[in-house]
């Protein structure tokens, strides 16, 4: 009988709600803001040229910069998508919703990593890791205790 050592697989957990949160709060700061350009540019136009041509001219500048804010809608979706495995020899993350992408990098490979956080993640604990390797990298977004994370890699790396 061989003596096989048997793999632990660990699923870390993401955040969900706050980053999904903290999205559509940026989203419709975005859009807050675009449309405080507006109301000055209406305002400034009606002091200069009259209320017709200008509202025309607004409105038309409005709408390319809010549909390009709007296009990052799917991001507040994004977090719920996320699977993230870990064992003493490689780790796995899962996303996406209609385009599924799994990435697997083994902890050997691994020359640096990357720690990101937002001023909720600090507060809240859970960041984007980016793991670097030759090959390319591995992104594991929205992990909640990254740094505990950050250890447990360190632990499995081979010097």
């Amino acid at each position: 009988m061989t003596n096989t050592k048997r793999l632990i697989m660990t699923v870390y957990k993401s955040e969900t709600h706050l980053r999904a949160i903290e999205t559509l709060l940026e989203i419709l700061i975005k859009i807050a803001a675009i449309y405080f350009s507006y109301e000055i540019f209406t305002r400034i136009g009606d002091y200069f040229m009259g209320t017709s041509d200008v509202n025309n001219l607004a409105y038309s500048l409005l709408i390319l910069p809010i549909l390009y804010t709007l296009k990052d809608a799917g991001k507040i979706i994004e977090p719920y998508t996320v699977k993230i495995e870990a064992d003493d020899k490689k780790v796995t993350v899962t996303r996406g919703l209609n385009l599924k992408v799994e990435d697997t990098l083994e902890y050997e490979h691994i020359d640096n990593y990357e720690l990101r956080t937002t001023c909720l993640g600090r507060l809240k604990n859970y960041g984007d890791v980016y793991l670097y390797s030759a090959g390319g990298l591995v992104a594991i977004p929205y992990i909640k205790n990254p740094k505990e994370f950050i250890t447990t890699l360190n632990a499995n790396r081979t010097p």
